[in-house]
C-alpha cells in the first residue's frame, strides 16, 4: 500500500526535476518546480506518517490550497503526456479551502491515475474542482469502458469493507480517506463517454451540508 501510494507522485517530481534542468533558469520555471517538489515530498512523507501512525491525525495538518489541485496536473503529466490523453482542466477553488489537504490530494490523485489508465491512449480525461454550498466537490471524468457496476458499489460503500478483486489498494485507500473526511465519492456515467467520480467533503463547521450529496 505504501509502494502505491509513494509510486504514484514520484513521475511528476522527476517530472520536476527534468524542468529544473531545462529550465531552471527560469525563475517562474524554478519557482513553480521547486514549489512542486516541496508539496510533493511532503505529501510523501505524510503518506509514510498516515501508515506508521494508522491514520492517526496528522501532527501537522494544513488546509488544502488551489495550488495542492494544479499540483496534481504535473504529477499525472508523464502518463498523460505518455498516453497522448486529452486533458481538461477547471479549478475553480479558491486560494485556501476548510479542508485537510492531504487525504484530498491523495484521493485525487488517485482517481486522475485510474482514470488516466483506464482512457488507454489518446483518451479523454477531465477535472473539475469547486466549492458550492458548503461542500467541497471535484469530479474527474473519462472516456473509458466505464466503472464496473461492483466497484461504483463498492465507491458507494454498498461493497466490502476492504480491498476486493477488481477494485484495487488505490480507490479503496480513497474510499477510506474521503469517509475521514466526513465525505463521499460516488461514481456514475460520465457526459465523455466512460466513468465519473466525484470526491465530496464538508467544509470545516459545514458537516451538515453532507446531506446534500448525491
Amino acid at each position: 500500500g505504501v509502494g502505491h501510494e509513494i509510486n504514484n507522485p514520484l513521475g511528476g517530481l522527476f517530472n520536476a526535476l527534468d524542468i529544473l534542468k531545462t529550465h531552471g533558469e527560469k525563475p517562474h520555471a524554478r519557482r513553480g518546480a521547486i514549489d512542486l517538489l516541496d508539496r510533493g515530498l511532503r505529501g510523501i512523507r505524510d503518506v509514510v506518517r498516515s501508515v506508521l501512525a494508522a491514520y492517526r491525525p496528522e501532527r501537522e495538518p494544513r488546509d488544502l490550497l488551489a495550488a495542492d489541485i494544479e499540483d496534481l496536473a504535473l504529477l499525472i503529466a508523464p502518463e498523460v503526456k505518455g498516453r497522448g490523453i486529452d486533458l481538461s482542466w477547471h479549478n475553480a477553488l479558491p486560494k485556501e479551502v476548510a479542508v485537510p489537504a492531504f487525504p484530498v490530494r491523495q484521493v485525487v490523485l488517485n482517481l486522475l491515475m485510474n482514470a488516466c489508465r483506464a482512457v488507454g491512449n489518446g483518451g479523454k480525461v477531465a477535472l473539475v474542482a469547486s466549492v458550492e454550498g458548503g461542500l467541497l466537490r471535484i469530479e474527474v471524468d473519462d472516456s473509458g469502458p466505464g466503472m464496473p457496476a461492483n466497484v461504483v458499489a463498492f465507491l458507494d460503500e454498498k461493497g466490502a469493507p476492504g480491498p476486493m478483486a477488481g477494485v484495487g489498494l488505490g480507490l479503496w485507500l480513497a474510499r477510506r480517506m474521503a469517509a475521514e473526511l466526513g465525505g463521499a465519492i460516488s461514481a456514475g456515467p460520465s457526459p465523455a463517454g466512460g466513468a465519473r467520480v466525484r470526491l465530496s467533503a464538508p467544509l470545516r463547521g459545514a458537516a451538515g451540508e453532507m446531506s446534500d450529496v448525491a
